[in-house]
């Protein structure tokens, strides 16, 4: 039963239907500034759950016997505690899980009603507490009888999905083939999973549901599969692509309990209604990265933009967009094709739910090339940005003396150099001698624009950082620019500035030195400038990735590229980095190394480029 609260003698409490009596269970005082509750759903006399809101951030608090508080549902009460009321919660679960059946049902949403007015959060703890945890996804490789039902299923599952999306967009669909008759099939509907996954439903031509599993799998949004809710199987064109869904859709029926426990409210209205067209939308800032936003999200945009009239071009939705979402700028002043078709969120909420709630088929558009093109549209924006008319200025001084530029990368936070600071400072000391009355930019994480510490662009995962990865750049610059005081070397910071400026300074340096990271996506894929890459023994004599800034696999025309000698640097698995997480421990990409020489090999490169 969900009861209203109210509030009188400085105390939170309700009536209590059963005796008629009012109960109170929080002083005023009690609540920190802001959180007010706003309800308390009467589970047993024993267990009770009070919702909480603060804006547009919500909690919900756990009371046992005699209103006990038994703390944050989130992040305090053991799973334990739900336990002996598991067969209380387990049969509105299942009718939640009910809302991602297809085609829709009715959902008694009026005994669902206290378990939608908490918190989506709270919902999804419960279906994982409480839910029947679903099964492991049975996945088999299309053949024999079931190959024979669905006579066209491999092509189905063969098909380039962008394709299908550029053939269906006026349609506010994507256009596949059905796997029973092999003609048209329009899907119109999504449902979207965790984890850039989604369910999209429909009905074949042979009466029968299924489901057509898609993911963003390594950086591009592809098919993955397709489910048969009636025998409970996902299919799969070979061994290999089964290994992909093993990993990816690993459970579905409990990946169908967690949407419905998260979206059911909004999910079954939306699959009853007319469809209003496709959707793309942008990572959340809790997911966000600034390499991949280019690489795979402004890469996807640029496509759509290529390949789709402008009319059709689907809505973005910037999830949280007061958080510095659009990291390389808005994206309408990237894309002037997308004008008109931004769709901001000012809150927390979900982007899934927004996309249902305006009847909009969410889909993951990514691509993994950065072209020419792309670089363009975000070089014109920099170069054309008012505020750093004062950078235009000096830049313009610089190249009346004739000074070199030469762009000096940070990272700090892991595979690193082990004496980083010692290594600038030396830097500074070549430059002195070897390249006297040189400017060097010191790069590393920049901001959105706005004022304090919030702006920040944070590393991908810095909650596990000892401290914050920028307060280590500003000490190195500190002492760079102590020690070049009576220098003939010049120290520009685009630390803490905004994105822009160091993208200003990447495009117009003549070399760059950097440590292998995410800052080469400034560096390479929007500024396609030369220089030479540092990184550990391992990285640069084993990773795979370790050339996406310079092959033409993924970006275009891209300029020439050095690496330094593995052999110059000693791996050191003992170190401990500013930042790791807990699968990276002992894996050795990410180690941090030493340099076994001095800086002459830096010097070389940079004379030899140079002299060209």
């Amino acid at each position: 039963m969900w009861l209203e609260i109210i509030s009188k003698d400085g105390f939170h409490g309700f009536t209590d239907e059963e005796t008629n009596t009012w109960r109170a269970f929080a002083h005023n005082n009690t609540l920190h500034q802001g959180w007010l509750p706003i309800g308390i759903w009467r589970v047993a006399r024993d267990f009770s759950l009070v919702e909480l809101r603060n804006g547009s951030q919500a909690a919900t608090w756990v009371m046992g016997s005699d209103l006990q508080n038994l703390g944050d549902a989130q992040n305090v009460v053991p799973s334990e505690v739900f336990d002996p009321y598991r067969s209380y919660f387990l049969p509105l679960l299942k009718m939640a899980k009910q809302t991602t059946s297809y085609p829709p049902s009715a959902t008694d949403f009026g005994r669902l009603a206290p378990f939608f007015r908490l918190n989506q959060q709270t919902r999804r703890l419960l279906a994982h507490h409480c839910g029947t945890n679903g099964t492991r996804t049975v996945i088999r490789v299309a053949e024999g009888n079931k190959a024979s039902s669905l006579p066209h299923l491999c092509e189905m599952l063969s098909a380039n999905f962008f394709e299908g999306v550029k053939r269906g967009i006026q349609q506010k669909a994507v256009s596949l083939i059905d796997p029973v008759n092999g003609e048209e099939l329009l899907l119109t509907k999504s449902i979207p999973l965790a984890s850039f996954r989604f369910a999209l439903p429909f009905v074949a031509a042979d009466g029968r549901t299924f489901y057509l599993c898609v993911a963003d799998y390594i950086h591009c949004c592809r098919v993955i599969g397709l489910y048969d809710p009636a025998s409970r199987e996902l299919l799969v064109l070979s061994d290999g692509e089964a290994s992909i869904a093993a990993h990816i859709f690993s459970n579905i029926e409990y990946d169908f309990e967690i949407a419905g426990a998260e979206l059911g409210d909004v999910l079954e209205p939306y699959l009853k209604s007319e469809p209003e067209g496709l959707a793309a939308y942008l990572r959340p800032p809790i997911a966000n990265h600034m390499g991949h936003q280019l690489w795979n999200e402004l890469s996807g945009l640029q496509l759509l933009a290529n390949n789709c009239r402008r009319d059709f071009l689907p809505p973005i939705i910037v999830p949280e967009a007061q958080r510095g979402t659009e990291i390389f700028g808005p994206t309408e002043e990237l894309f002037p094709e997308f004008n008109s078709k931004i769709i901001r969120q000012s809150g927390q909420e979900d982007y899934r739910r927004t996309a249902l709630k305006n009847s909009l088929t969410l889909l993951r558009f990514s691509d993994d090339f950065v072209s020419r093109e792309l670089r363009v549209r975000i070089a014109i924006r920099v170069t054309t940005n008012a505020a750093l008319a004062n950078e235009r200025a000096r830049l313009e001084i610089f190249r009346k003396d004739n000074r070199k530029i030469i762009l000096l990368g940070l990272r700090v936070e892991n595979r690193t150099l082990i004496d980083l600071d010692k290594f600038c400072l030396d830097f500074l000391e070549l430059c002195e001698k070897d390249f006297p009355g040189c400017v060097i930019v010191l790069d590393g994480h920049n901001s959105q624009g706005g004022e304090g510490e919030k702006s920040i662009i944070h590393s991908h995962g810095q909650w596990s950082a000892r401290r914050a990865p920028i307060d280590v750049e500003r000490e190195i610059v500190l002492a760079m620019q102590d020690r070049a005081q009576h220098s003939s070397v010049h120290i520009i910071s685009t630390i803490g500035q905004t994105i822009d400026h160091s993208l200003f300074w990447s495009l117009n340096a003549d070399r760059f030195i950097t440590i292998w990271g995410a800052g080469l996506a400034k560096y390479r894929w929007v500024a396609n400038r030369p220089g030479l890459v540092i990184s550990s023994r391992w990285n640069l004599t084993y990773r795979a990735d370790l050339r996406i800034y310079s092959s033409e696999r993924y970006m275009e025309d891209p300029e020439e590229i050095d690496f330094a000698d593995p052999a110059l640097f000693a791996d050191d698995l003992t170190a401990e980095p500013l930042m790791k997480f807990p699968t990276d421990q002992s894996h050795e990409s990410y180690a941090n190394f030493r340099l076994s020489s001095d800086l002459s090999f830096i010097r070389d490169y940079l004379k030899k480029s140079f002299e060209q």
